[in-house]
């Protein structure tokens, strides 16, 4: 019963060993006992009866006691107080918030999951649709390959932002790796863009600088040309 003092309602000591709080269950449930009232205060003792049963399970269990008492010193954690007061209005069972949060964690990372992984699969078809793959396959089928379980990764082609998902990408992984997470963005940050590069691509330094050259080129033939 929600701001009921189980202590007060035994008339125990919050210091009360299980026996004192046995016995005194015992003396009060004896003077409250329905069967043991007339037919006026049935009713009433009954009511009493069943809030001193309450009392006892809670007091005489060690766990239950344990966070009873946590719940006497801290009071009711904000989000179970706003989640009980509210869920009941939408038809929402009274459960604990922390099973309630981890259903919605693995909810939205098998939603993530299955989103990312048609994501992919769209951007695997669109890829095999270019005239530069058909292309390809043809090469390799002309030097006589087996093109037909051939897939972009054993061809070397990798399609950034729709990568393939896997255990990394589940968002309840995501979530528990946030602090190595962040730890790494903060330490990525302070790397200059050379590095990043050379980490990303798994670039030698003299390979970074040949493609340093050749796209400078290419961007000086760009600028000469009438494109510019």
């Amino acid at each position: 019963t929600a701001g009921v003092d189980y202590y007060k309602v035994l008339d125990v000591s919050y210091d009360a060993t299980e026996k004192q709080i046995k016995k005194a269950f015992r003396a009060q449930a004896l003077k409250t006992h329905p069967d043991n009232q007339n037919a006026a205060k049935r009713e009433e003792d009954k009511e009493r009866y069943i809030l001193l049963t309450r009392a006892y399970e809670a007091l005489s269990d060690v766990e239950t006691r344990e966070e009873f008492d946590l719940l006497l010193k801290n009071g009711v954690p904000l989000q179970v107080q706003y989640y009980e007061r509210y869920a009941h209005r939408y038809g929402a069972p009274i459960v604990d918030v922390k099973y309630v949060l981890a259903a919605l964690i693995l909810v939205i990372s098998a939603v993530k999951h299955v989103s990312q992984t048609i994501k992919h699969h769209n951007a695997v078809r669109a890829v095999k649709n270019t005239p530069q793959y058909r292309q390809r396959i043809r090469e390799l089928t002309n030097q006589g390959m087996d093109t037909s379980k051939l897939t972009l990764d054993d061809m070397n082609i990798r399609i950034y932002g729709s990568d393939k998902p896997g255990w990394k990408n589940f968002f309840a992984i995501q979530l528990a790796m946030s602090p190595y997470s962040l730890i790494k963005l903060i330490m990525r940050a302070r790397k200059d863009e050379d590095t990043l590069l050379m980490e990303k691509y798994g670039w030698t330094r003299e390979e970074l600088e040949r493609q340093k050259k050749m796209a400078a080129k290419k961007e000086a033939e760009y600028k000469q040309s009438n494109k510019y």
